[in-house]
């Protein structure tokens, strides 16, 4: 059974939650289908590689997006749900409230998956954010709606 139930915990003020909602609306925007893809297409640049496809994203697209992932692994990190920040949940917060930049030690990776000929619309794939550790780093990550963030 699908619900919303399981997943709905109050922690932020506010201020904090209107905050993230106006990004997460933008991001909303950026995932609808223009024709058979999504508008985030519209903004991306290709770059030609030898080994593959390789797109690079408009800066303010790129701040909008690195915003959504910061404050969606933030938040499972600050309710204990599957993500391990460690030292990092200081910062990841404090630049989430406009007191810090995003951490220059850390990096985020975006793949856009588009449908496929057989059908496989990524739309509606959504995974929980989770932590795993490689070596002495750790790696969070989640899907929403054919976006994946590492």
């Amino acid at each position: 059974m699908f619900s919303n139930e399981q997943l709905r915990q109050y922690l932020l003020c506010a201020a904090c939650e209107e905050r993230f909602s106006k990004n997460e609306d933008k991001v909303a925007r950026l995932t609808r289908r223009k024709g058979n893809k999504q508008k985030i297409f519209e903004r991306l640049k290709y770059i030609a590689t030898k080994t593959g496809q390789l797109y690079e994203l408009e800066s303010g697209t790129a701040d909008i997006l690195a915003y959504f992932a910061t404050s969606i692994i933030w938040r499972a990190h600050a309710m204990r749900r599957g993500c391990e920040l460690g030292p990092y949940g200081v910062k990841f917060r404090d630049y989430l409230v406009g007191h810090g930049k995003f951490p220059e030690d850390t990096s985020l990776a975006l793949m856009v998956i588009e449908p496929n000929e057989l059908g496989i619309d990524p739309k509606s794939w959504l995974t929980q954010p989770t932590t795993t550790r490689v070596d002495h780093f750790r790696i969070h990550g989640f899907i929403a709606c054919g976006l994946v963030f590492r």
